[in-house]
């Protein structure tokens, strides 16, 4: 079982996706803006970072 950040801000795509990731039997979490999903990264290591290119407090960069 993989654990699984989703970082996008449209909440529709992400309440998808968790559905999408947990019906394969994986954990999913979803957030809105890329300081939430730096606040996760600093609690926890997921297996996979999943993310928008564009999301709510800026661009995400390489």
């Amino acid at each position: 079982m993989a654990y699984i950040l989703i970082v996008d801000s449209e909440a529709v795509f992400r309440q998808h996706l968790i559905h999408l990731i947990e019906q394969a039997g994986h954990r999913a979490i979803a957030v809105a803006t890329i300081a939430e999903a730096t606040r996760i990264l600093q609690q926890t290591t997921p297996d996979m970072l999943a993310t928008d290119v564009v999301v709510a407090d800026g661009q995400v960069r390489d």
